[in-house]
């Protein structure tokens, strides 16, 4: 009830796939006295009499229908007013640009179906000179355009005018609308893609945190371990999590220091939750990478 009335028709009429993430379309339903299975009514407004054996079989919850049903009936002008408003004017056909498609936005007079109809009956010479003085503006330009369709050589230097402006406008119209298009298949792909490439940053950040959290675990720094010490290790790995090898890639000038950090990568794999990632991902930033050992810290 507190939605507005665009808010409410963009819930009740779109795609699901293109309502923002995490939005749920209206669960609105529409019951029809002679189509829909089942009706429940009551001489009394607070109360259904209802068998046990119905309202076990169908799981009814008693308490929150009739909870819902005096919502209803206290809200019930309201709820007339936002339902109708919704409905309104809903699959109406606004008018159109394009002269020839204009002739469905509305019903003619009768003074102009009966011009309408003596065209019909006209020879090319008689349609040459004929002036049909229309009520419906729109319908001169419709004239215009049947004789430069049927009959091209009648049209005098001001129609060919006309007709061309009228014809460059057209094209300019669907060249914008073209435009339009284009520039919102754009936005929606940047859109899709900042919202893909936002999801690989969370996946990789996640994968990284897995890595380190478990080698930190098993990490044993040896006596030896000096602040300013650093050791670089290139690990390359498995879909599945699973190390193929540790090559120490920077040494840190400490043998014993070293070999803690092969022997904490080679206790920590595999790296199982890896094998959740996207082939993609995990090609571009697991299948091969560094980790940093310091004494102080561990870092990729």
């Amino acid at each position: 009830m507190e939605l507005e009335i665009d808010e409410l028709k963009t819930l009740t009429f779109s795609k699901k796939v293109d309502l923002p993430k995490g939005i749920n379309k209206l669960e609105l339903n529409e019951l029809v006295f002679n189509k829909s299975p089942m009706f429940v009514c009551s001489p009394n407004k607070d109360s259904f009499k209802l068998s046990p054996l119905l309202v076990e079989k169908f799981q009814i919850n008693m308490e929150k229908c009739l909870k819902n049903l005096l919502y209803i009936q206290n809200n019930i002008k309201k709820i007339e007013a936002k339902v109708q408003s919704m409905y309104k004017n809903e699959g109406e056909r606004g008018p159109s640009n394009d002269v020839d498609q204009s002739l469905y936005d509305g019903f003619i007079s009768n003074s102009d179906r009966t011009k309408c109809n003596q065209i019909q009956t006209l020879s090319v010479a008689e349609i040459e000179h004929f002036k049909p003085n229309f009520e419906d503006k729109k319908l001169t330009k419709l004239f215009l355009n049947f004789k430069a369709r049927n009959y091209p050589q009648l049209l005098n230097e001001l129609e060919q005018e006309q007709r061309r402006q009228r014809e460059l406008a057209e094209a300019q119209r669907q060249q914008e609308s073209r435009d339009r298009e284009r520039q919102r298949q754009i936005e929606a792909a940047n859109a899709a893609a900042a919202e893909l490439a936002s999801s690989e940053f969370e996946m990789v950040q996640s994968g990284m945190a897995i890595i380190q959290q478990a080698v930190q675990s098993v990490w044993s720094r040896p006596p030896s371990a000096r602040n300013g010490m650093r050791a670089i290790l290139q690990i390359r790995m498995l879909p599945t999590g699973e190390l193929i090898d540790a090559v120490i890639t920077e040494s840190s000038g400490d043998p014993a220091f070293d070999r803690s950090a092969e022997n904490a990568v080679y206790s920590a794999a595999p790296f199982r939750e890896l094998q959740a990632l996207p082939s993609n991902v995990f090609n571009e930033n697991f299948r091969s990478l560094s980790l940093i050992f310091q004494p102080e810290d561990l870092l990729n």
